[in-house]
């Protein structure tokens, strides 16, 4: 009777912790290095080193392995961005637009790829050694996003908003308000204020009142603009 005792109150304790308990393994991807993750509802990407990508649809509950297509099984950053899945890996982008049944490169095949972000309709790609990419037009082509990084080996990447932020290997991190790179306005006001002062030096003063005598019959939003830029000359 002691003995029943003993084993009902074993047994109602194995229960009750593990009830409590709040972590368990996964019905999926075993024996892996689990290197990255992304969810949208109930569908979860898996990234691993050496094995590829895996894919459950039912939360967790059951998982398969989707590497078709996928050249390069070190996966370090995967990505749902709608109805497309990104994963950036060793030997560059690769995407699947069919739910994971084919993969395809996307470029930067030369780059290992650590880290993967979106900002609306552009495709940000983390690399080591080789900075920041960005795509406009869902991967078929990336240009280089470097200006004022300091340090091109980036380790993670996230976008909050209109805001870009890449940590990075040894300093820290960056932060970029304009998707990496000079907007349009910017680099207008560049040119517009390195080439004043150029006209400045070389031509007469009198041409130089004339032309700033025109600029003032400008309409009105972009006189104001054109006079902010006059500001920083002064």
């Amino acid at each position: 009777m002691y003995m029943k005792i003993k084993l009902f109150l074993a047994a109602f304790c194995f229960l009750l912790l593990e009830g409590y308990a709040q972590w368990k393994p996964s019905n999926g991807p075993c024996a892996g290095n689990v290197t990255c993750l992304a969810v949208s509802q109930n569908t979860i990407l898996v990234g691993t080193y050496n094995r590829g990508v895996f894919l459950s649809d039912d939360n967790g509950l059951s998982w398969r392995m989707i590497n078709n297509g996928l050249t390069n099984l070190g996966v370090n950053a995967v990505l749902i961005n709608g109805t497309n899945f990104l994963v950036g890996t060793d030997g560059g982008v690769f995407m699947s637009t069919d739910h994971g049944a084919t993969w395809s490169l996307k470029g930067l095949g030369g780059s290992q790829v650590t880290a993967l972000a979106v900002n609306d309709s552009n495709i940000f790609a983390a690399t080591y050694g080789q900075g920041i990419y960005i795509s406009t037009d869902n991967g078929n082509s990336w240009s280089e996003v470097n200006n004022g990084l300091t340090n091109l080996y980036i380790s993670s990447l996230v976008v909050n908003g209109s805001t870009l932020v890449a940590g990075t290997i040894g300093s820290g991190a960056f932060v970029s308000t304009n998707n990496g790179y000079f907007g349009h306005l910017e680099v207008l006001e560049i040119l517009f204020i390195r080439l004043w002062q150029i006209m400045e030096k070389f031509m007469p003063a009198r041409m130089m009142e004339f032309m700033f005598q025109q600029i003032t019959l400008l309409p009105g939003h972009f006189l104001d603009y054109i006079m902010s830029m006059f500001m920083q000359l002064r």
